[in-house]
């Protein structure tokens, strides 16, 4: 079976690049290896930016509209203290402030819109295999069901299967254990003393969070903690399972938090993830392109996760739409490479670099420095959501939109 483009994983990065390519007519296969919905551990906040280009897309307003309410405000919490801020003002038309989208139903919504569009969706099986041969790709894929394996052929490869989970075809080994690794929990609960209109950083020693207003009356918590701070957790809680252990500890260090939750209670369970790897990987050569967290992953803690991935994937499929699919030589795709490498650094980069600062800061904080920033710094929760890329739209590098926004009539 022969494609013009492989696309490994379903998620908001590879379910966009596959609706952009699809609409632009090209012969698209996307390998999912899970079955939707799927619990994921995520922030799960959308920028106005990204909304602009959903809507763009073609997505209606019901998806907006079963989000969350919008998003106007930042908050610090440090201890016992608070701060809230003004969002800052987005730049782009349709939308002045972001959401938050349950991932199920977002992941769901996309990738149904994608097999819409044309895309030939092979869900749910995995890569086992990416072999570069003279005249393209050639992935062998496994039925995650029933054990059945095929091979897909295609000029080029878009690998979109972030970083966590089980170790992809495109990574070498498996890196060592650190204490300053990352371990990432969400829970969503019911009842919290949250402004729906708010969105809190909660800093404790040792890693960082986040609180939004969901969906149906929830509020979801996510945090991501440091290794050692986790076994002190769970040695202080012998009885309690780690994320519980941990929630129990960033109670105890913030009073913020404490006050927030004193009423909740838990709907569904924890889920968790890790160990994380910040930090910027690769934008691909040689005929594969990597898209989202699989070519850089920021922190956390600046709430950019699924902006990143529907953002690159549409940097990347602007740069792609303009070549022929009887032209995508090694030469040209090497030639795409590097033009979807610079615009990404310039558009993705800087998003990582300010999510590593701020993590640190965050990580390192005593409950004493986190309340002198609370008092005396409040401008940098909006420098933080500038630098993260809220406040303007996605630029585009090639071509016309119009090419790759007009719905499928296949």
């Amino acid at each position: 079976m022969i494609y013009d483009a492989i696309i490994i994983g379903g998620g908001p990065a590879g379910s966009t690049a596959g609706l952009l390519l699809a609409r632009a007519g090209w012969s698209v296969a996307l390998v999912e290896k899970q079955r939707f919905p799927r619990p994921k551990v995520c922030g799960e906040f959308i920028s106005a930016p990204s909304l602009q280009v959903l809507r763009e897309l073609g997505f209606d307003e019901s998806l907006v509209q079963s989000a969350g309410p919008e998003i106007r405000d930042l908050g610090l919490f440090v201890g016992a203290k608070r701060v809230v801020t003004e969002m800052p003002q987005v730049q782009v038309s349709g939308y002045r402030w972001g959401r938050a989208v349950p991932r199920e139903r977002l992941d769901q919504v996309l990738l149904r819109e994608v097999g819409e569009a044309g895309a030939e969706i092979w869900q749910p099986w995995s890569v086992d295999e990416v072999v570069k041969k003279s005249n393209g790709f050639c992935c062998t894929i496994r039925s995650k069901e029933s054990n059945e394996v095929t091979q897909l052929s295609s000029r080029l490869v878009i690998a979109a299967q972030g970083s966590w989970g089980q170790r992809s075809p495109f990574q070498l080994g498996v890196p060592a254990s650190r204490p300053t690794d990352l371990f990432a929990f969400k829970a969503r609960f019911r009842n919290c003393d949250l402004s729906p209109e708010l969105m809190p950083l909660v800093m404790f020693p040792g890693g960082y969070g986040g609180m939004v207003y969901a969906d149906q009356n929830r509020t979801s918590f996510s945090f991501c903690i440091r290794r050692d701070t986790l076994e002190q957790c769970r040695h202080r809680s012998p009885n309690r399972k780690a994320a519980e252990a941990a929630f129990v500890y960033i109670q105890q260090s913030s009073a913020a938090v404490s006050q927030v939750c004193a009423q909740a209670s838990l709907d569904g369970q924890w889920y968790s993830t890790g160990p994380l790897r910040p930090g910027v990987r690769s934008c691909g050569g040689q005929g594969i392109f990597f898209v989202g967290n699989a070519a850089g992953e920021a922190h956390p803690i600046i709430a950019d996760g699924i902006n990143m991935a529907i953002q690159s994937a549409w940097i990347l499929c602007h740069c792609l739409v303009g070549s022929a699919p009887s032209g995508r030589s090694d030469q040209n795709l090497e030639a795409i490479g590097h033009l979807y490498a610079k615009h990404w650094r310039k558009e993705i980069g800087p998003r990582i670099r300010s999510g590593s600062l701020f993590a640190t800061i965050a990580m390192s904080a005593s409950n004493l420095w986190g309340g002198l920033l609370c008092e005396h710094l409040p401008w940098l929760l909006k420098l933080g959501a500038t630098l993260s890329g809220k406040t303007r739209a996605i630029s585009h590098p090639t071509c016309q939109p119009s090419t790759l926004f007009a719905r499928s009539n296949r």
